[in-house]
């Protein structure tokens, strides 16, 4: 049965739902869902199956098939005009952030809005930045490294520009070791990770394994390494995306990474993830 016709199947045991839902169900939890978006679109313009406005559900009639005559039966969601939806969601945003009322977007022109896109860069490099000092420290804490050791690697640290193409920390010292540094958060509010962000993830473990054609770290030396990957989590969505994003990774590459449970020893020949978070 091809793609479209699982869809279709889906649909009609469960009505009305959303492109990760359908991947989800098809190809397993967490894979990418490109190719379901791009099948649900084409059942859609052939007339096949209807899908809302955003948060996009895909649907067919709800009196098509008994199973669904016993489901509960939502109907679409109202057509709103592009541009009003957008500003809707520009202020409700700011008007969650700063609990306020406001016409936050009639106060911004273009080039405001692009200003803050750019701002939003910053944003980023620096939730990665007190991600990787929080990761060092954890690290440390874990190897058991000297007070001179930590002021080196943050050293290091204070030193690496945010667009550096090494390891986000490296240590050549008595227990060696390299990290990559994470702090994705998953949009929507779902709890699972997006096709980009996986395949990032997905690049950064392959790196720890394989090494970086511009790290100075030679590739035969990493089985002298330690190796991590430390994400930054906020909340139990990360968390569980986290956990998605193992299990499906370890099921096509042979248990590589695991999250450490505080209690194992440490060995070199796997990638460990550390969840670390702000103390509150």
């Amino acid at each position: 049965m091809g793609i479209k016709e699982q869809i279709l199947q889906a649909l009609k045991v469960k009505n009305y739902q959303s492109d990760r839902e359908l991947t989800d169900y098809i190809l397993g939890v967490g894979a990418a869902q490109q190719g379901i978006n791009a099948a649900c679109r084409q059942l859609a313009l052939a007339g096949k199956l209807n899908r809302t406005t955003p948060p996009i559900k895909n649907y067919v009639d709800c009196d098509c098939t008994l199973e669904q005559a016993a489901l509960p039966c939502t109907k679409p969601t109202v057509q709103v005009e592009r541009g009003m939806y957008l500003k809707k969601e520009f202020n409700d945003f700011w008007n969650d952030f700063w609990k306020t009322d406001k016409d936050y977007y009639s106060d911004f022109s273009l080039e405001k809005l692009s200003q803050l896109k750019m701002a939003v860069t910053n944003i980023n490099n620096l939730i990665t930045y007190e991600t990787t000092i929080m990761a060092s420290s954890l690290i440390c804490d874990i190897l058991e490294l000297s007070e001179r050791d930590r002021l080196e690697i943050e050293k290091g640290i204070q030193s690496t520009s945010a667009n550096s193409n090494g390891f986000d920390i490296e240590y050549h010292g008595e227990f060696q070791f390299i990290c990559e540094v994470k702090a994705n958060i998953p949009s929507g509010g779902k709890d699972v990770f997006g096709a980009q962000q996986i395949n990032q993830l997905k690049k950064d473990v392959f790196s720890l394994i394989n090494g970086k054609s511009k790290s100075v770290i030679k590739p035969e030396a990493l089985c002298n390494y330690y190796k991590f990957l430390c994400m930054y989590c906020n909340d139990v969505k990360t968390s569980n995306a986290i956990g998605r994003f193992v299990t499906s990774f370890n099921h096509k590459y042979s248990n590589s990474i695991e999250i450490w449970n505080g209690k194992d020893l440490l060995r070199k020949d796997k990638v460990y993830i550390f969840i670390v978070k702000e103390e509150v």
